[in-house]
């Protein structure tokens, strides 16, 4: 069936009831950060107590910018007339504002967690932030024992999110964008599948292949072993691509798996034209190694880069952003259902 892309609409609409990554982990510190998140101007920092906190972009009594403001002992400062307002509870603790006899002034402020090398925000209804599951956390490790993530870098992406999306869930543009940098993989993958009915993404799988293709990962392993590469899309802001498991096998014994690692992309729109891209690379071996950690994210880096780059390329052709391709192929079926999940999501908060 022929299907128009999804991210042909200019104006954009954004679930906001969800968790997005705001920043890296080690972006925040005592300073303030600004960042616009789905729109919305929020300045970043962390608390005395080493917490993140995420508080509306501008003073609510004159609209400063509150990253112009200075950081101070339980609050942050407007730089323009010096109200403080309250980490937490956001309350303006400035003698001023009672000596006016104004009811009490407060800073929005956002929920936030930090899971993984990353910062999530809340930006939609408080109230159902705290049920709310980080997209990927379990089946990802963070915060396990047993695991390592570490950001790969930050990317400010000129292109609309869903584009952005569209490419990471399509892994049939491997072979042509990345061809430099990833080449052909010398595997042969047997079939294709979902993660699982409820969950949309692709799984493929390769049987039984040399140790040999994978020393520069496992020095001195041997095989044969099993791959497993699937893509999933994890929400409006956060997708799986790749995540690849290897496994052990022998003739007539079950395959035992051995490792997993796992490249992960967090998503956030800036504006209908702009992206936030927070690519990582998380796994559950070598987790001393601090050389290959380097290369690993060295060559996730270029990957995502050559990403950046394809769809901000077809940002800048006038109208192809617009109109979309007008057909879909084979390879877009993953796309295009999170592109309807995503449209569901925002009817359903209208």
């Amino acid at each position: 069936m022929v299907r128009r892309n999804h991210w042909s609409e200019v104006t954009i609409r954004f679930p906001l009831n969800h968790w997005y990554v705001g920043a890296y982990r080690n972006e925040v510190g005592r300073s303030p950060l600004a960042r616009t998140l789905l729109g919305l101007p929020v300045v970043l920092y962390r608390t005395v107590a080493d917490r993140v906190a995420a508080v509306a972009g501008s003073c609510p009594h004159r609209g400063y910018p509150m990253s112009r403001g200075t950081l101070v002992d339980g609050g942050i400062r407007c730089g323009y007339h010096g109200l403080t307002f309250a980490d937490g509870s956001g309350l303006c603790q400035s003698p001023a504002v009672a000596e006016a006899g104004s009811a009490p002034v407060q800073l929005r402020q956002f929920p936030v967690r930090e899971a993984g090398p990353f910062v999530w925000v809340w930006l939609g209804d408080p109230e159902l932030a705290g049920a709310a599951a980080v997209p990927g956390g379990e089946d990802l490790g963070f915060g396990a024992a047993a695991w390592r993530a570490d950001p790969t870098g930050y990317l400010y992406v000129r292109a609309r999110y869903r584009m952005l999306c569209d490419n990471l869930l399509d892994t049939t543009h491997i072979d042509f964008v990345h061809a430099g940098s990833l080449g052909r993989a010398p595997l042969l993958f047997e079939q294709t599948r979902g993660p699982s009915p409820e969950r949309i993404g692709v799984t493929r799988e390769s049987r039984a292949n040399p140790a040999a293709l994978f020393a520069d990962l496992f020095p001195g392993g041997d095989g044969p072993v099993d791959v497993t590469i699937g893509s999933e899309f994890c929400g409006p802001g956060f997708i799986v691509a790749v995540r690849t498991e290897f496994a052990q096998t022998a003739p007539g014994r079950a395959s035992a798996p051995f490792a997993t690692m796992t490249f992960v992309h967090a998503i956030t729109p800036e504006t209908a034209r702009s992206t936030h891209y927070f690519p990582a690379f998380a796994r559950d071996f070598r987790l001393d190694d601090e050389r290959f950690s380097a290369e690993m994210n060295a060559r996730n880096l270029v990957v995502a880069s050559e990403d950046k780059a394809a769809v901000e390329s077809i940002e800048a052709v006038a109208g192809a952003g617009d109109h979309g391709a007008g057909f879909s192929l084979p390879g877009d079926a993953v796309a295009l259902l999170a592109g309807d999940a995503i449209a569901h999501l925002v009817d359903r908060e209208r």
